[in-house]
This record gives structure tokens, sequence and C-alpha cells, in this order.
């Protein structure tokens, strides 16, 4: 029990106070990953947590890691966003959550900060849109959104 009152005594700082919500977001990961010793600086922490990924696409993902080049992972999220855009298109992306998450990590660890936040949104819409049957004028958005991402890769 001494170990969860240290870390709820070491989260404290970073729980407390009025804050956006990202900004609540980004405290809680610092500070959780300063806490759980993952971390020896906050600036350590923040790449960390710049880099993870939502709980829903860690775990989509595919267990084996890949030794790919940042070049490579571009690459294949341009394609990931063609082929999303052909989903939402023809309303068949009920079947692509491990696509989604893919899509997401290969930007997380290669393009962190303002970018990979925009894909998270993306991402999150794409997956509300797979869990409906019929997408209305909801799928347009998304494919500007994923048009933009594709210019600011």
């Amino acid at each position: 029990m001494a170990n969860r009152e240290e870390y709820n005594a070491c989260m404290r700082p970073f729980i407390t106070g009025s804050k956006p919500k990202e900004q609540r977001k980004r405290d809680f990961c610092v500070g959780a990953k300063i806490c759980s010793g993952k971390a020896q600086t906050e600036e350590e922490a923040a790449d960390l947590c710049a880099k993870a990924l939502p709980k829903w696409a860690q775990k989509a993902l595919p267990k084996e890691e890949e030794n790919l080049s940042c070049d490579m992972r571009i690459e294949r999220v341009r394609k990931n966003i063609e082929g999303f855009e052909l989903g939402l298109k023809s309303g068949d992306i009920v079947e692509m959550k491990p696509v989604f998450a893919q899509f997401l990590d290969d930007i997380s660890k290669c393009r962190p900060g303002p970018i990979k936040e925009l894909a998270e949104v993306i991402a999150g819409d794409m997956r509300e849109l797979s869990k409906r049957y019929y997408l209305k004028g909801e799928a347009r958005d998304v494919i500007n959104q994923m048009s933009a991402l594709k210019e600011l890769l």
C-alpha cells in the first residue's frame, strides 16, 4: 500500500489545477512516466508520451516490431490513407482497426507533435465511423482531413 501512496503523492502535482483537456492528458502521462520510474526527467517523459498510442491502437497493433525507416513508414501511411479513402467511399471500413493502429504507430514514431495529434483525431473519427452501418456526410469530412494530413507528411 505504501507504493500506491507514494505514487499518488508523486502524481498530485501533475493532476491538480484547472487546465484544458489536452494539457491535463499530457500532464497525466508525463506524471505517470516519472512516478512509475519509466522516465527520469519531464523532457524524457514528454518524449515518451508524444510517441505513445491510444490504448485501443496498442491492443490492435500487431505484436511483432518492425525495423522500418521513417521514409518507409511514411510511405505506408500514404498508402493506408488511400485505402482509408477507398474504404470510406465504399462504406467498407469495419475490419480496418489494425490498419488504423499501424497508421498511428507509424506517424507517432516518425512525426510526433501536431501531425500525430491530427492523425489521432482522424483515426478516432475513422474508428467511430467503422462502428456505423450508414456513414452519411461524415465520411467526406474525414476524407478532407486525411487529404490535409497527406499534405503535411
